[in-house]
């Protein structure tokens, strides 16, 4: 009866209760009349938060030296190619990949490990 009673009470409360007494992450930033005063800087400020959140999520992670994070850090900055993929299953799949070849042609690149994907070359 007493675990029926708690999942009653967890049921009940609304989630802001729950989370009482709990921390959140804040990436912190710029507040909206710095967004409408300044864009710019705020947008620069917003972006050195994340960026200072993205480093420390991953520095505890420890799946990099510190020798080797610079590296890793300068690869996570590259953007990655636009892919697309055709859902294999689907029986518009041949309609797909035919439609894709007509846009993109030689543009379009099959992405060997992973079948009825395709990586665009723009």
């Amino acid at each position: 009866a007493a675990d029926g009673a708690a999942a009653a009470t967890a049921v009940a409360d609304p989630p802001a209760r729950r989370l009482e007494g709990r921390s959140r992450m804040a990436l912190g930033g710029a507040t909206e009349p710095q967004r409408r005063e300044a864009p710019e800087a705020a947008a620069a400020a917003e972006a050195a938060a994340c960026r200072d959140a993205f480093r420390a999520y991953y520095s505890q992670q420890r799946l990099w030296s510190a020798e080797e994070w610079p590296t890793v850090e300068r690869a996570f900055a590259q953007p990655l190619p636009l892919t697309v993929r055709a859902v294999l299953s689907a029986a518009t799949h041949p309609d797909a990949t035919a439609a894709l070849r007509a846009i993109y042609g030689d543009e379009l690149l099959e992405v060997g490990w992973l079948p009825g994907a395709y990586r665009l070359r723009l």
